[in-house]
């Protein structure tokens, strides 16, 4: 999968970060998701609801084997 492979969503664990790094740390993530979905031409609202949806996994509970 795209999301599970790319190395920009990979960083710390929001769980040992402060408030103000956990904040820098979703918005950072956000706008690099905005990016992707223009990097890989994704425009259909499905495939943006499924890349997002994945994208989240990622950034809430880190890699996942699904």
């Amino acid at each position: 999968s795209l999301v599970f492979s790319d190395p920009d969503f990979n960083e710390e664990d929001p769980n040992f970060l402060s408030r103000s790094e956990r904040y820098d740390q979703a918005i950072r993530k956000s706008a690099q998701m905005v990016l992707k979905l223009r990097e890989y031409g994704i425009a259909d609202p499905e495939e943006i609801y499924h890349y997002k949806r994945y994208a989240e996994r990622v950034l809430t509970w880190g890699k996942t084997s699904h």
